[in-house]
């Protein structure tokens, strides 16, 4: 490692706690997706707070959680696992680029897709896209100052959560009987979703093992 590596690089601590953050975040979603059918109408909060996502945010409000608690929560839960994601990347320069294919399951043509649309937006990607671990992963290889990544990825979350909050309300006879359907059929629901959410992962490692072994090929041919 050259000296210049060695300075931009973040310590093996610091990167080992931003690693477990975001680390922690995924597995801790992927419970909340698992879960969702069961905490939707008896613990709405608690979902937010395991996962945010946005089909969430909207069983949420039409399950009539306060205004406060949908402010917050989705907030709270999001910006930090957002900087650990944006820090990675700021620290590790280029090499975040291996780090953003793997996000999006290998795939680089989503990654310059996104790649362009924040180098033609800036920052402000993260007022349309607050919830994309590519955004924030973009915006640190960008090396954007951290306040205005927060600064930007708050205004993001905060309209984000205005947004599905105004949906829930136009739209909440229509969730209000999805909710009664999920109520029905909570346990096969749930079953579904733990298939769903393990294949997903089996998948993702497939692509992982895949990008892997060609970038081992590669490498020997180069070697070669």
């Amino acid at each position: 490692m050259s000296a210049l590596e060695s300075t931009t690089r973040p310590p093996s601590q610091r990167l080992t706690l931003l690693g477990t953050v975001a680390g922690v975040s995924f597995l801790v979603a992927n419970v909340g997706t698992i879960l969702s059918a069961k905490l939707v109408k008896s613990h709405p909060a608690v979902l937010l707070a395991l996962s945010s996502r946005n089909r969430h945010l909207l069983l949420t409000k039409g399950a009539g959680i306060g205004f406060l608690a949908f402010a917050l929560i989705p907030l709270v839960r999001t910006v930090p696992v957002a900087l650990s994601y944006f820090l990675m990347a700021h620290g590790y320069g280029e090499q975040g680029r291996a780090w953003m294919e793997r996000e999006a399951g290998g795939m680089p043509g989503t990654v310059g897709w996104a790649e362009r649309v924040f180098d033609r937006l800036g920052p402000a990607t993260l007022l349309l896209f607050a919830g994309s671990q590519l955004a924030w992963l973009i915006a640190g290889l960008r090396k954007i100052p951290t306040r205005t990544f927060l600064a930007f990825e708050v205004a993001g979350m905060a309209g984000r959560v205005a947004f599905f909050w105004i949906l829930g309300e136009r739209f909440k006879k229509q969730i209000t009987g999805l909710l009664g359907v999920i109520g029905r059929f909570t346990l096969p629901l749930t079953i579904v979703l733990v298939g769903t959410v393990a294949y997903q992962t089996w998948r993702s490692m497939q692509r992982l093992e895949a990008k892997r072994l060609a970038d081992e090929a590669l490498d020997l041919g180069t070697v070669e």
